[in-house]
């Protein structure tokens, strides 16, 4: 297992030294994402499910510490509540989210949470890490830090290959699938985020058409004929 050997003494350094000041925990951080990036599923859960359970607020100490708090002033005892009860994976992620992909790294690493949740035994720890990532990427992502582009044929590779991977109902066939979707009457516009350019959050496609339908297939029927004679 990787926890034991590299990543347990790993994350302890990065804790240590983020503590301390952010820069210096940054060439860990980034052996910390590689090792992640690297490993298989079983190995990717087992570091998973090792941060949520090793970095989430310990409960026996919890009523003694509550005890110690509130015998300060109001706002002091509010600061050191909220410390307290923040889990230390919080800052790891806050960490991660300065490196150069940091961002990227963050919503691929929920996307895996997600997904391993069903697999997980006694998922609770994970779910409140998951819940917690949630909310800090919501800070982040919010309507005015998204741009919105139109996606067309001559548009980057990079985009135009992430339109049809990440189109899960009406599925792209082939490439010349695709360039129907981006082509005459026909819209595509992708909502990114600065930090993200290439790798769209939301895919909008738009038919335009002469009227309104009850039907998507109606439209996509019209919208194909119309394209084909164009």
């Amino acid at each position: 297992m990787i926890i034991t050997k590299t990543v347990r003494p790993l994350l302890e350094e990065i804790f240590y030294l983020g503590a301390r000041s952010p820069i210096l925990a940054f060439k860990n951080v980034e052996k910390f994402l590689k090792q992640y990036d690297e490993s298989d599923k079983q190995n990717r859960i087992a570091i998973l499910k090792h941060i949520a359970k090793t970095y989430h607020p310990q409960e026996e100490n919890f009523p003694s510490q509550v005890q110690k708090m509130t015998s300060l002033n109001f706002i002091q005892t509010c600061e050191n509540i909220h410390s307290y009860t923040e889990p230390k994976y919080a800052e790891l992620f806050r960490l991660i989210g300065r490196q150069p992909d940091g961002v990227h790294s963050l919503v691929h690493l929920r996307a895996d949470i997600l997904k391993f949740l069903p697999e997980i035994e006694s998922p609770a720890y994970v779910e409140r890490m998951s819940e917690s990532l949630r909310d800090l990427l919501a800070t982040w992502f919010t309507t005015g830090s998204l741009q919105v582009e139109r996606v067309t044929w001559q548009s980057p590779c990079e985009i135009v290959q992430r339109v049809s991977e990440y189109e899960a109902v009406h599925r792209i066939r082939n490439w010349a699938d695709l360039k129907r979707r981006l082509g005459p009457y026909r819209r595509c516009f992708a909502y990114t985020h600065h930090m993200m350019p290439n790798d769209p959050l939301v895919i909008l496609h738009v038919g335009l058409v002469d009227n309104i339908s009850n039907s998507i297939q109606t439209i996509l029927n019209r919208v194909k004929s119309v394209s084909d004679v164009t």
